[in-house]
């Protein structure tokens, strides 16, 4: 569900904001080989063990971006300077939390999930300078910074010299700019 606000004042300010509330779920449920059902013919799966299997969740995610426009600026025929600020949120994937262990196909190392990774939370937040000319050029200048909580890492996991194996984990935080 998305809400949105974009307003323009004296034709040189545009603030635009929205909020994203978000419902999530999810499952992974382990397969025990060993629970073959031989008179149905398949892996039967304890159906009871879904509510402890089971991820969920509801949040709402903000963003605002505030632009000044100012024409005929350093030689231009427009010039937009945007600052923007964001939350969003980063969930793992399917082969990120499956207890399984499969080969990769590029690195041939053997990668096994972690049940017990979780969401990590990212603020995000950029500056950014554009200037448009005739003809359809433009020049843009652009910085970003984005401060991760419990960022999903891959390190390396008990192997050997020849058998390397891979596996998941929630850092404490990160930041990228």
């Amino acid at each position: 569900v998305w809400g949105k606000v974009d307003a323009t004042f004296s034709d040189r300010w545009r603030v635009t904001a929205g909020l994203r509330w978000e419902d999530f779920s999810r499952v992974a449920v382990p397969i025990d080989q060993y629970e073959y059902d031989v008179d149905v013919g398949i892996i039967t799966v304890p159906v009871d063990d879904f509510d402890e299997l089971a991820t969920s969740g509801d949040d709402l995610y903000p963003a605002l971006a505030l632009t000044l426009m100012q024409p005929g600026f350093w030689g231009s025929n427009d010039f937009q300077l945007r600052f923007g600020w964001s939350e969003t949120v980063a969930r793992p994937d399917l082969r990120e939390i499956s207890d399984a262990t499969y080969i990769d196909p590029l690195t041939e190392a053997r990668v096994r999930g972690n049940p017990q990774l979780t969401d990590s939370n990212l603020s995000n937040y950029d500056l950014r300078a554009e200037w448009f000319f005739g003809g359809g050029d433009n020049l843009t200048l652009s910085l970003f910074y984005k401060d991760i909580q419990d960022p999903i890492e891959t390190i390396e996991a008990q192997g050997s010299d020849d058998n390397i194996a891979l596996t998941f984990i929630n850092a404490e935080k990160a930041e990228l700019y």
